[in-house]
Protein backbone atom coordinates (compact mmCIF):
# COMPACT_ATOMS: atom_id res chain seq x y z
CA UNK A 1 0.00 0.00 0.00
CA UNK A 2 2.68 2.68 1.09
CA UNK A 3 4.55 1.07 -2.19
CA UNK A 4 1.53 1.92 -4.02
CA UNK A 5 0.68 5.86 -2.63
CA UNK A 6 4.61 6.52 -3.27
CA UNK A 7 4.58 5.02 -6.88
CA UNK A 8 1.23 7.21 -7.71
CA UNK A 9 3.05 10.12 -6.05
CA UNK A 10 5.63 9.88 -8.11
CA UNK A 11 3.42 9.75 -10.89
CA UNK A 12 1.74 12.89 -10.08
CA UNK A 13 4.94 14.65 -9.87
CA UNK A 14 6.76 13.54 -13.02
CA UNK A 15 3.22 14.77 -14.67
CA UNK A 16 3.41 17.95 -12.76
CA UNK A 17 7.04 18.21 -13.77
CA UNK A 18 6.13 17.62 -17.50
CA UNK A 19 3.50 20.15 -17.29
CA UNK A 20 5.73 22.81 -15.93
CA UNK A 21 8.47 22.53 -18.16
CA UNK A 22 6.01 22.71 -20.84
CA UNK A 23 4.64 25.76 -18.97
CA UNK A 24 8.28 27.22 -19.02
CA UNK A 25 8.94 26.55 -22.79
CA UNK A 26 5.37 28.47 -23.67
CA UNK A 27 6.49 31.12 -21.78
CA UNK A 28 9.85 31.55 -23.39
CA UNK A 29 8.05 31.42 -27.09
CA UNK A 30 5.55 33.66 -25.87
CA UNK A 31 8.30 36.19 -24.40
CA UNK A 32 10.41 36.37 -27.56
CA UNK A 33 6.81 36.95 -29.50
CA UNK A 34 6.17 39.75 -27.15
CA UNK A 35 10.16 41.44 -27.46
CA UNK A 36 10.46 40.47 -31.08
CA UNK A 37 11.47 44.23 -31.89
CA UNK A 38 13.70 44.82 -29.51
CA UNK A 39 15.65 41.23 -30.16
CA UNK A 40 15.46 41.84 -33.87
CA UNK A 41 17.02 45.17 -32.95
CA UNK A 42 19.37 43.64 -30.51
CA UNK A 43 20.32 41.32 -33.33
CA UNK A 44 20.66 44.10 -36.27
CA UNK A 45 22.92 45.92 -33.90
CA UNK A 46 24.97 43.08 -33.34
CA UNK A 47 25.29 42.10 -36.61
CA UNK A 48 26.46 45.68 -37.68
CA UNK A 49 29.10 45.56 -35.09
CA UNK A 50 30.26 42.46 -36.12
CA UNK A 51 30.54 43.82 -39.97
CA UNK A 52 32.29 46.97 -38.62
CA UNK A 53 35.08 45.23 -36.45
CA UNK A 54 35.85 42.50 -39.31
CA UNK A 55 35.97 44.82 -41.94
CA UNK A 56 38.25 47.33 -39.86
CA UNK A 57 40.24 44.20 -38.55
CA UNK A 58 41.10 43.04 -42.12
CA UNK A 59 42.59 46.52 -43.26
CA UNK A 60 45.01 46.20 -40.57
CA UNK A 61 45.63 42.81 -41.28
CA UNK A 62 46.89 43.01 -44.20
CA UNK A 63 48.94 46.24 -43.11
CA UNK A 64 50.60 43.79 -40.69
CA UNK A 65 51.17 41.21 -43.03
CA UNK A 66 53.57 43.39 -44.93
CA UNK A 67 55.19 44.84 -41.55
CA UNK A 68 56.30 41.49 -39.92
CA UNK A 69 58.52 39.38 -41.96
CA UNK A 70 58.18 35.94 -41.30
CA UNK A 71 60.12 34.88 -38.56
CA UNK A 72 59.86 37.97 -36.36
CA UNK A 73 59.48 37.02 -32.29
CA UNK A 74 56.33 37.18 -31.63
CA UNK A 75 55.61 36.68 -35.09
CA UNK A 76 51.59 35.57 -34.72
CA UNK A 77 51.12 38.36 -32.00
CA UNK A 78 52.49 40.88 -33.78
CA UNK A 79 50.14 39.85 -36.92
CA UNK A 80 46.53 39.21 -34.94
CA UNK A 81 46.60 41.47 -32.33
CA UNK A 82 46.73 45.09 -33.82
CA UNK A 83 43.97 44.25 -36.11
CA UNK A 84 41.86 42.93 -33.51
CA UNK A 85 42.38 46.01 -31.67
CA UNK A 86 41.77 48.24 -34.56
CA UNK A 87 38.60 46.42 -35.22
CA UNK A 88 37.50 46.91 -31.85
CA UNK A 89 38.38 50.39 -31.54
CA UNK A 90 35.65 50.84 -34.61
CA UNK A 91 32.91 48.71 -32.99
CA UNK A 92 33.75 51.33 -29.53
CA UNK A 93 33.31 54.16 -32.16
CA UNK A 94 30.44 52.38 -33.68
CA UNK A 95 28.72 52.56 -30.35
CA UNK A 96 29.25 55.96 -29.20
CA UNK A 97 27.45 57.09 -32.78
CA UNK A 98 25.05 55.49 -31.73
CA UNK A 99 23.87 56.38 -28.41
CA UNK A 100 23.04 59.93 -28.70
CA UNK A 101 20.30 59.20 -30.89
CA UNK A 102 19.01 56.93 -27.89
CA UNK A 103 19.10 60.11 -26.07
CA UNK A 104 17.72 62.30 -28.32
CA UNK A 105 14.19 61.94 -26.01
CA UNK A 106 11.95 64.59 -28.19
CA UNK A 107 12.73 62.71 -31.33
CA UNK A 108 11.88 59.40 -29.83
CA UNK A 109 8.57 60.33 -28.50
CA UNK A 110 7.61 61.95 -31.80
CA UNK A 111 8.66 58.71 -33.35
CA UNK A 112 7.41 56.30 -31.40
CA UNK A 113 3.93 57.90 -31.91
CA UNK A 114 4.87 57.45 -35.58
CA UNK A 115 3.46 54.30 -37.72
CA UNK A 116 7.23 53.45 -37.75
CA UNK A 117 7.44 52.17 -34.23
CA UNK A 118 5.44 49.10 -35.63
CA UNK A 119 9.14 48.18 -37.21
CA UNK A 120 11.80 50.00 -34.92
CA UNK A 121 10.79 50.27 -30.74
CA UNK A 122 11.32 54.01 -30.50
CA UNK A 123 9.22 53.24 -27.02
CA UNK A 124 12.05 50.67 -26.01
CA UNK A 125 15.21 52.96 -26.15
CA UNK A 126 16.18 53.63 -22.87
CA UNK A 127 16.40 49.65 -23.05
CA UNK A 128 18.38 50.01 -26.18
CA UNK A 129 20.64 52.80 -24.55
CA UNK A 130 21.21 50.48 -21.89
CA UNK A 131 22.12 47.31 -24.57
CA UNK A 132 24.55 50.19 -26.30
CA UNK A 133 26.28 50.92 -23.29
CA UNK A 134 26.94 47.37 -21.87
CA UNK A 135 28.42 46.95 -25.61
CA UNK A 136 30.83 49.60 -25.21
CA UNK A 137 31.63 48.33 -21.91
CA UNK A 138 32.21 45.35 -22.95
CA UNK A 139 34.07 45.51 -26.04
CA UNK A 140 36.51 48.22 -24.23
CA UNK A 141 37.29 45.63 -21.47
CA UNK A 142 38.01 43.04 -23.57
CA UNK A 143 40.57 45.54 -25.89
CA UNK A 144 42.19 46.36 -22.90
CA UNK A 145 43.10 43.21 -21.67
CA UNK A 146 44.19 41.78 -24.70
CA UNK A 147 46.10 45.39 -25.21
CA UNK A 148 48.04 45.32 -21.79
CA UNK A 149 49.00 41.56 -22.50
CA UNK A 150 50.10 42.33 -25.56
CA UNK A 151 52.51 45.30 -25.16
CA UNK A 152 53.54 44.25 -21.35
CA UNK A 153 54.58 40.42 -23.09
CA UNK A 154 56.96 42.51 -25.97
CA UNK A 155 57.90 45.41 -23.10
CA UNK A 156 58.97 41.96 -20.84
CA UNK A 157 60.89 40.90 -23.45
CA UNK A 158 63.23 43.96 -23.97
CA UNK A 159 61.31 45.97 -26.51
CA UNK A 160 61.60 49.43 -25.56
CA UNK A 161 59.08 51.26 -27.74
CA UNK A 162 56.29 49.24 -26.21
CA UNK A 163 57.16 50.23 -22.75
CA UNK A 164 57.55 53.97 -23.61
CA UNK A 165 53.67 53.49 -25.47
CA UNK A 166 52.30 52.79 -21.82
CA UNK A 167 53.19 56.93 -21.11
CA UNK A 168 52.43 58.12 -24.42
CA UNK A 169 49.93 60.90 -24.74
CA UNK A 170 47.48 58.35 -26.61
CA UNK A 171 47.86 55.93 -23.75
CA UNK A 172 46.95 58.67 -21.14
CA UNK A 173 43.86 59.88 -22.77
CA UNK A 174 42.66 55.82 -23.07
CA UNK A 175 43.55 55.80 -19.15
CA UNK A 176 41.30 58.17 -18.77
CA UNK A 177 38.45 57.54 -20.49
CA UNK A 178 38.55 54.03 -19.55
CA UNK A 179 38.19 55.55 -15.86
CA UNK A 180 35.39 57.56 -16.93
CA UNK A 181 33.82 54.72 -18.63
CA UNK A 182 33.84 52.71 -15.86
CA UNK A 183 32.67 55.42 -12.96
CA UNK A 184 29.53 55.96 -15.78
CA UNK A 185 29.12 52.14 -15.88
CA UNK A 186 29.20 51.03 -12.13
CA UNK A 187 26.28 53.62 -11.96
CA UNK A 188 24.17 52.58 -14.19
CA UNK A 189 24.86 49.00 -12.66
CA UNK A 190 23.72 50.25 -9.19
CA UNK A 191 21.00 52.76 -10.33
CA UNK A 192 18.78 51.02 -8.30
CA UNK A 193 20.78 51.59 -5.12
CA UNK A 194 22.62 54.65 -5.96
CA UNK A 195 20.58 58.22 -5.80
CA UNK A 196 19.05 59.26 -8.77
CA UNK A 197 20.57 62.95 -8.36
CA UNK A 198 24.24 61.28 -8.59
CA UNK A 199 23.44 58.56 -11.05
CA UNK A 200 21.97 61.41 -13.38
CA UNK A 201 24.76 63.81 -12.62
CA UNK A 202 27.36 61.15 -13.16
CA UNK A 203 26.25 59.84 -16.21
CA UNK A 204 26.98 63.32 -17.45
CA UNK A 205 30.43 62.57 -17.46
CA UNK A 206 29.81 60.53 -20.99
CA UNK A 207 30.47 63.54 -22.70
CA UNK A 208 33.58 64.30 -21.26
CA UNK A 209 34.46 60.87 -21.95
CA UNK A 210 33.65 62.00 -25.77
CA UNK A 211 35.52 65.56 -25.44
CA UNK A 212 38.72 62.99 -24.49
CA UNK A 213 37.79 60.44 -27.31
CA UNK A 214 38.58 63.89 -29.55
CA UNK A 215 42.06 64.25 -27.98
CA UNK A 216 42.50 60.81 -27.77
CA UNK A 217 43.73 60.17 -31.77
CA UNK A 218 44.76 63.94 -31.61
CA UNK A 219 47.76 63.19 -29.87
CA UNK A 220 51.36 64.54 -30.21
CA UNK A 221 51.98 61.63 -32.73
CA UNK A 222 49.25 63.46 -34.72
CA UNK A 223 49.85 66.70 -34.60
CA UNK A 224 53.84 66.45 -35.32
CA UNK A 225 52.40 64.29 -38.94
CA UNK A 226 54.69 61.58 -37.24
CA UNK A 227 52.16 59.54 -37.99
CA UNK A 228 48.17 60.29 -39.60
CA UNK A 229 45.56 58.57 -37.50
CA UNK A 230 41.66 58.24 -38.55
CA UNK A 231 39.98 60.74 -35.97
CA UNK A 232 37.42 59.84 -33.78
CA UNK A 233 35.32 62.79 -34.45
CA UNK A 234 34.33 61.84 -37.93
CA UNK A 235 32.14 58.81 -35.78
CA UNK A 236 30.18 60.93 -33.23
CA UNK A 237 30.33 64.76 -33.91
CA UNK A 238 27.27 64.10 -36.35
CA UNK A 239 25.51 62.38 -34.04
CA UNK A 240 26.52 64.63 -30.88
CA UNK A 241 25.20 67.79 -32.86
CA UNK A 242 21.40 65.70 -33.32
CA UNK A 243 21.40 65.21 -30.09
CA UNK A 244 21.95 68.65 -28.75
CA UNK A 245 19.80 70.18 -31.32
CA UNK A 246 16.78 67.32 -29.70
CA UNK A 247 17.63 68.63 -26.10
CA UNK A 248 17.69 72.98 -27.22
CA UNK A 249 14.03 71.96 -28.53
CA UNK A 250 13.07 70.39 -26.04
CA UNK A 251 13.84 73.00 -23.73
CA UNK A 252 12.39 75.88 -26.07
CA UNK A 253 9.22 74.76 -27.12
CA UNK A 254 8.10 71.54 -24.54
CA UNK A 255 8.64 73.18 -21.22
CA UNK A 256 6.06 74.45 -19.26
CA UNK A 257 4.67 75.53 -16.03
CA UNK A 258 1.72 74.89 -14.44
CA UNK A 259 -0.80 74.55 -11.39
CA UNK A 260 -1.52 72.08 -9.03
CA UNK A 261 -4.39 70.91 -8.77
CA UNK A 262 -4.77 68.42 -6.45
CA UNK A 263 -2.16 66.60 -4.23
CA UNK A 264 -2.95 63.36 -2.02
CA UNK A 265 -0.23 61.36 0.41
CA UNK A 266 -1.93 57.37 0.42
CA UNK A 267 -0.40 54.94 3.06
CA UNK A 268 -1.08 51.33 2.86
CA UNK A 269 -1.85 49.63 5.62
CA UNK A 270 -2.14 46.56 5.00
CA UNK A 271 0.56 43.55 5.67
CA UNK A 272 1.30 43.18 1.89
CA UNK A 273 2.11 46.81 1.93
CA UNK A 274 3.76 46.94 4.70
CA UNK A 275 2.82 50.80 5.02
CA UNK A 276 4.10 51.59 1.33
CA UNK A 277 3.54 55.32 0.97
CA UNK A 278 1.64 57.27 -2.51
CA UNK A 279 1.83 60.51 -3.43
CA UNK A 280 -0.60 61.20 -6.44
CA UNK A 281 0.16 64.43 -7.95
CA UNK A 282 -2.71 66.36 -10.17
CA UNK A 283 -1.61 68.64 -12.69
CA UNK A 284 -3.69 71.24 -14.56
CA UNK A 285 -2.24 69.98 -18.52
CA UNK A 286 -0.82 72.34 -20.03
CA UNK A 287 -2.95 73.27 -23.43
CA UNK A 288 -0.45 72.44 -25.92
CA UNK A 289 1.16 69.56 -23.53
CA UNK A 290 0.34 66.34 -26.10
CA UNK A 291 1.33 62.55 -25.05
CA UNK A 292 0.51 59.24 -25.89
CA UNK A 293 -0.17 56.19 -23.77
CA UNK A 294 2.55 54.67 -21.57
CA UNK A 295 4.69 57.93 -21.89
CA UNK A 296 6.53 59.63 -19.02
CA UNK A 297 6.85 63.24 -18.09
CA UNK A 298 10.06 65.07 -16.43
CA UNK A 299 9.19 67.26 -13.29
CA UNK A 300 10.45 69.67 -11.41
CA UNK A 301 9.79 71.46 -8.00
CA UNK A 302 11.62 74.12 -6.99
CA UNK A 303 10.52 73.73 -3.37
CA UNK A 304 12.28 70.39 -3.43
CA UNK A 305 15.50 70.87 -6.15
CA UNK A 306 16.57 72.15 -9.75
CA UNK A 307 16.63 68.71 -11.26
CA UNK A 308 14.21 66.52 -13.41
CA UNK A 309 12.78 63.70 -12.52
CA UNK A 310 11.05 61.35 -14.51
CA UNK A 311 7.11 59.62 -14.10
CA UNK A 312 5.10 58.19 -15.96
CA UNK A 313 1.74 60.11 -16.63
CA UNK A 314 -1.05 58.09 -15.19
CA UNK A 315 -3.85 59.98 -16.85
CA UNK A 316 -5.07 59.78 -20.40
CA UNK A 317 -4.47 61.29 -23.19
CA UNK A 318 -8.12 63.13 -23.22
CA UNK A 319 -8.12 64.50 -19.76
CA UNK A 320 -7.64 67.77 -18.33
CA UNK A 321 -5.29 66.93 -16.36
CA UNK A 322 -2.16 65.15 -15.94
CA UNK A 323 -1.76 62.39 -13.06
CA UNK A 324 1.38 61.07 -11.76
CA UNK A 325 1.45 57.71 -8.60
CA UNK A 326 4.87 58.46 -6.79
CA UNK A 327 5.74 55.69 -4.87
CA UNK A 328 8.16 57.00 -1.81
CA UNK A 329 11.66 55.21 -1.62
CA UNK A 330 14.11 55.54 1.03
CA UNK A 331 14.05 58.70 4.11
CA UNK A 332 17.39 60.58 1.12
CA UNK A 333 15.51 60.72 -1.97
CA UNK A 334 13.50 62.96 -3.82
CA UNK A 335 9.82 61.07 -3.37
CA UNK A 336 10.87 61.37 0.27
CA UNK A 337 11.13 65.03 0.53
CA UNK A 338 8.15 65.63 -1.50
CA UNK A 339 6.66 63.65 0.59
CA UNK A 340 7.27 65.61 3.73
CA UNK A 341 6.23 68.84 1.58
CA UNK A 342 2.43 67.17 1.28
CA UNK A 343 2.39 67.03 4.72
CA UNK A 344 3.85 69.88 6.13
CA UNK A 345 1.53 72.40 3.66
CA UNK A 346 -0.88 72.35 0.59
CA UNK A 347 0.16 72.27 -2.69
CA UNK A 348 -3.29 73.15 -3.94
CA UNK A 349 -2.68 76.11 -6.49
CA UNK A 350 1.14 75.99 -6.68
CA UNK A 351 3.33 76.19 -9.43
Amino acid sequence: RGNFKSDQNCTVFNGAREYITFGRFFRGVTWIYAERKILVAFMAHFVCTMIIWVHFGTIKYQEQQQKVPEGAPFYWWKRLVPPLEFGSMHAILFQMSLIPFTMSRLSIANASSMALNNLIPFNRMIQFHIHLGYTMIGIIFFATIIFFTFFGLLCSNGDQSFCDKFTSEIMITGYVILCLLMIVGATSFFRDVVPYEIFFKLHHLVFVMYAVAIAHTFDDVHRLNERVRSQNFKWFAAPLLYYFCDRAAMHINHRYQTKVATITAVTSSDRIGKGARLAIVKLHRPSLFMFEPGQYALLKIPGIDANWHPFSIASGPESDYLEFYIEVHGNESWTNRLWCMINRSSFSGHK
